[in-house]
């Protein structure tokens, strides 16, 4: 990351803040273009409504706060959570340390931030999953296909996160916190077979976690293991058991049936 700082050429002239180049963040041309206009705190210098001047504050403060996150991994990648200090990211971030209290109280705090911004993108992938106009078979395969991929695309990533003890913690605690969200998506897209009349009417709710639990384990094991399982066969075997269950088929008066289970 670029560690230079400069006069704001945006909402505050002469003050030494962040620009959005050195914090590399991809920002929308007429947020940019509000950002030049945002002269001092008042709505009216400038022409700018109150709207648009606390969006420049918003800009202001996600781009300082993703700055600061990419400092905080930084410094992890190079020191550990031990090493983990404000000082150390203050440094690399090239802001004051107070800056940083800010926005984050501590450094438990600031590395659940670093986690989420990692899994943000999957969550958005989820969601357009469950919007799009597919059946639910397609859905489904979809959303077990996305997890598994996005995990692969970032493995030395989460291996690095999931080594240090304290910070695996940190990151199964924001995980947590995340699972109704999850359990929603698989609910919504476990009731649509449902109607469908494509998957057997269960609780969905259930199922969801079940699924859920299965996906997460198999990371995990990767994870421990450092074995890395082909996409496409994990994708297939948990589908196969998720859809078909594990009853072996037997032929009887009815013809294919599923063996009962104990």
């Amino acid at each position: 990351m670029n560690q230079r700082r400069g006069d704001c050429t945006g909402c505050h002239p002469g003050r030494q803040s962040w620009r959005t180049e050195d914090l590399k963040c991809e920002v929308a041309p007429e947020i940019v273009l509000a950002d030049r206009r945002c002269r001092d705190d008042s709505p009216i210098r400038g022409g700018m409504t109150p709207s648009l001047t606390e969006k420049c504050r918003e800009l202001a403060a996600s781009v300082m706060k993703d700055g600061i996150s990419q400092a905080a991994l930084e410094v992890l990648k190079q020191h550990g959570y031990e090493g983990l200090t404000m000082d150390r990211v203050a440094e690399v971030a090239g802001v004051a340390k107070g800056s940083i209290y800010h926005y984050f109280r501590n450094k438990q705090e600031l590395v659940t931030h670093v986690f989420e911004q990692i899994i943000e993108p999957a969550i958005r992938a989820g969601e357009e999953i469950v919007q799009k106009a597919s059946p639910a078979l397609e859905k489904l395969e979809a959303m077990v296909r996305m997890w598994l991929e996005y995990f692969s695309q970032h493995r030395s990533l989460f291996d690095f996160l999931f080594r240090d003890p304290a910070v695996r913690e940190l990151c199964f605690t924001s995980q947590r916190a995340k699972h109704g969200l999850a359990i929603d998506r698989f609910r919504a897209i476990l009731q649509q077979g449902m109607e469908e009349g494509v998957f057997r009417s269960l609780d969905p709710v259930v199922v969801a976690e079940m699924i859920i639990g299965a996906l997460q384990f198999v990371i995990e094991r990767q994870l421990e293991t450092g074995e890395t399982r082909p996409i496409d066969d994990s994708v297939q075997r948990l589908l196969d058991v998720f859809v078909h269950g594990i009853g072996a088929p037997s032929k009887g008066v009815g013809g294919n049936q599923v063996a009962p289970v104990g």
